[in-house]
């Protein structure tokens, strides 16, 4: 009877544990130690915590990792954006140096500028492109002025430490992003960060598995999908589960590569000479591909990836339509969502 008992209790709690989000592997591990804990009278609540900690492990150091590499992809979308002029200079040379050594006439130094930098540029970002400059739960680090006075003393000491320390992180990225000048990359610098520059056990940490290249072709002229293609200009595309958006990208390359033809179907969105400024050219270029390419990821951090994608790969273009119209805005429609849910479900959005 109580072996039953026992079997049902456990049962019960693996359930409850992995409602809560817990793998599988997880959730059977901690109901184990709790269980154990519990007949030998030893459950406390520092062995509690221990074990739902370790529990969490795997969970914690993804975020964690997404975390680095979402402030390293907006740092690396503004320097780029800087070295093409796009943007006003904050985060290298001379600014970035101003900024990380402030006067020593300041009457109240900043314990952590390149941190306070680097909002400051989410700030000033986010109208921009806000799928990558929004707060989002990756921002969990930033702890607003008016939450830190309700902290305890010894969690407020734990928090200041652990600032200082991504504070040397951050410094070191953005010295290291100095480093380089961007006015001449392509579009491909993010994924080859990624497939090249990644280990795979890190990359499956962040979520990401990755389409072959010559795959996503196959499929794309399986699809018709080709860039010579009449209408391909009046055509949508949408990926569901767009992951790091390989197929996104490479359908938004093969219609710029369609939109640089002289097919008929477009002849009304190209510049007629003497008429369009080049730039507003770019515009109509940039508004077919953002009106007609869609993404969606059930995981904001691959909304994320097929955001910066699409973003290096229509970069050049938004560097000359924003020169000329500053509140030009690149407006992708990529979404973070549930595709599996009917559109009618505004939750789903």
């Amino acid at each position: 009877m109580q072996s039953d008992r026992g079997g049902r209790d456990r049962r019960s709690l693996t359930k409850r544990l992995r409602d809560q989000g817990f793998s599988p592997n997880a959730a059977d591990s901690l109901a184990d130690h709790v269980i154990a804990a519990a007949a030998s009278r030893d459950l406390t609540l520092d062995n509690y915590r221990q074990y739902v900690e370790q529990a969490y492990r795997s969970q914690v150091d993804k975020m964690c990792a997404q975390t680095a590499h979402l402030l390293l992809a907006r740092a690396l979308v503004y320097r780029v954006g800087e070295d093409m002029e796009l943007f006003e200079a904050l985060l290298g040379g001379e600014a970035l140096e101003r900024a990380l050594q402030p006067s020593s006439r300041a009457i109240a130094v900043d314990p952590t500028p390149a941190l306070t930098l680097m909002d400051a540029v989410r700030r000033r970002m986010v109208n921009v492109l806000p799928v990558v400059f929004q707060l989002s739960d990756l921002d969990w680090w930033l702890i607003p002025q008016d939450k830190r006075t309700r902290v305890a003393r010894d969690a407020g000491l734990a928090i200041a430490q652990a600032e200082r320390d991504l504070e040397g992180a951050i410094t070191r990225m953005l010295r290291t992003l100095d480093g380089y000048h961007f006015s001449k990359v392509d579009a491909d610098v993010w994924r080859n960060v990624y497939q090249y520059y990644l280990p795979a056990e890190e990359r499956q940490t962040l979520g990401g598995f990755y389409t072959p290249e010559g795959l996503v072709e196959f499929i794309l002229d399986l699809a018709e999908y080709r860039s010579d293609r009449l209408g391909l200009c009046d055509t949508s595309i949408l990926d569901p589960a767009c992951g790091s958006g390989a197929f996104v990208t490479a359908s938004a390359a093969r219609l710029l590569k369609h939109l640089s033809t002289n097919l008929e179907c477009h002849s009304a969105k190209r510049r007629r000479p003497g008429r369009t400024p080049d730039w507003l050219a770019r515009k109509a270029v940039l508004d077919v591909v953002v009106s007609r390419v869609h993404a969606i990821d059930i995981h904001p951090f691959g909304a994320l990836l097929t955001t910066l994608n699409l973003t290096f790969l229509l970069l050049p273009l938004f560097a000359e339509v924003k020169r000329q119209n500053p509140e030009y805005v690149l407006d992708l429609r990529v979404f973070s969502a549930d595709s599996l849910l009917a559109p009618a479900d505004d939750s789903a959005w």
